[in-house]
């Protein structure tokens, strides 16, 4: 509705690029027919590129609005957050805002790895702070399924990721 109240009338047309994949051919047709569908007056021009052209693209800056994703290495919110901090090379929309930094400095604080609550809250006002200034529009987040016997111990279901440490499990004595 805010974004209806701001266009009014006014007719917007841009180009949403997507890197080339079947699944990415139906994020984007999905995509673009809920904007234009809910949008009146708004017209999304389609653009699938192959993927050794897309990030290139991406990179040099030359797209007005795509969609990237990020599976991190680490099982940590930092490997998220990293990607929008100014000095970061895989800040492809070149955001920069010194209040976001200055949050992700206090990372670096030795209290922070031993108080969980104000590690967490600082991760919050960051992702607060990015989704405020419209950096990225969450689409999704992938999820995955497990089946556990009863029994099993050592599973960690707190990682945000299709990461499971399946040397770690035991079974309970």
């Amino acid at each position: 509705e805010a974004a209806k109240a701001e266009l009014r009338d006014t007719p917007l047309n841009f180009t949403l690029t997507f890197p080339d994949s079947s699944i990415n051919k139906k994020i984007l047709e999905n995509l673009s027919s809920q904007i234009e569908t809910n949008l009146p007056g708004v017209t999304v021009t389609q653009e699938v590129l192959p993927t050794q052209i897309f990030y290139p693209t991406l990179d040099e800056f030359k797209t007005v609005a795509a969609r990237s994703s990020w599976s991190a290495s680490v099982e940590d919110p930092t490997s998220y957050f990293n990607l929008f901090k100014s000095d970061s090379d895989l800040n492809s929309g070149r955001y920069t805002n010194a209040a976001y930094d200055a949050l992700l400095g206090k990372m670096d604080q030795p209290e922070m790895t031993k108080d969980k609550v104000k590690r967490w809250n600082v991760f919050f006002e960051a992702e607060k702070t990015i989704l405020e200034d419209n950096v990225i529009i969450p689409l999704y987040q992938k999820g995955n399924k497990v089946l556990v016997q009863n029994g099993a111990e050592n599973i960690s279901y707190d990682n945000g990721e299709e990461v499971t440490h399946y040397r770690l499990i035991a079974k309970k004595a």
